[in-house]
């Protein structure tokens, strides 16, 4: 690592006799703002809510997830029930393909 011919340069200084300055002021008091609250979650990504899609039994996130085309899982995602697309009711299963609050 080092050869022979190596030379370092260094030096030594001797600490200072007793400490030259009194300490400096006492330390801050508390902190004076309040702890925030812990964040919360991404609004909305989630759990799948219960869905029933035209009030079909079996139109839930479960079918919406279904498909061999991601092109139509996202179609499907986008797709509204009562205002608000499929994606607010399944954000997990609409974030697999990239559509909501959890793509």
């Amino acid at each position: 690592m080092f050869g022979a011919s190596d030379t370092f340069l260094f030096s030594v200084a001797a600490p200072s006799a007793s400490p030259t300055e009194t300490p400096t002021t006492a330390p801050s008091a508390s902190p004076t703002e309040t702890p925030t609250t812990a964040p919360s979650a991404s609004p909305g990504c989630g759990p799948d809510k219960k869905l029933r899609f035209k009030n079909k039994r079996r139109r839930n996130c479960k079918w919406v997830r279904r498909g061999k085309r991601r092109n139509k899982k996202r179609k499907k995602c986008k797709k509204k029930w009562k205002g608000k697309p499929l994606s607010f009711y399944c954000p997990a299963s609409c974030g697999r393909v990239g559509v909501g609050p959890c793509a």
